[in-house]
């Protein structure tokens, strides 16, 4: 065996060899309950690393300090798990109560412009003075309609 000159062919075959030392070092693990970790170095110079039950365990132990107990590590993974919930609760609160103002907005530019324009409402909730109101409107409308076809017709019979 010689080392590979071809720089890309090098760092795709470490590529490929390092997930096969990875996936070996995995069913190792599972087939014997054994403890393994293996890092790696590769040729640009990057870390690499896997372990089991977890790298940082496995660095500890060997380190010479004790190893976290079980319960240490759940409760460790429990707290961070309710610390990230917590912070996506915030963010979706925050969400709803935007969504809320938004929506309260909405409703009075809504309310607004049904006032400005009430003829445009159902007849049913005009009050008395709006009705003649829009009655006298719908007549004046006729009239000038009227009107204006009187012109044309006589403008087109010359």
């Amino acid at each position: 065996m010689v080392k590979m000159t071809n720089e890309s062919h090098l760092l795709l075959t470490f590529s490929k060899r390092r997930d096969g030392l990875f996936k070996k070092a995995s069913e190792l693990s599972t087939l014997c309950a054994a403890e393994v970790v293996i890092v790696v170095l590769s040729p640009s110079k990057k870390v690499y690393s896997f372990g089991h039950p977890r790298v940082d365990v496995f660095i500890i132990h060997f380190l010479g300090h004790e190893r976290p107990k079980t319960s240490q590590i759940v409760e460790a993974h429990r707290n961070a798990n309710m610390i990230e919930l917590r912070m996506y609760l915030d963010q979706v609160t925050s969400q709803l109560d935007d969504g809320k103002k938004r929506g309260d907005e909405l409703r009075e530019a809504n309310k607004a412009i049904q006032e400005q324009n009430w003829w445009m409402g159902p007849f049913e909730e005009l009050e008395q003075p709006q009705l003649l109101q829009l009655r006298l409107g719908i007549e004046k409308l006729k009239n000038d309609l009227d009107l204006e076809m009187t012109t044309i017709l006589d403008a087109s019979s010359l």
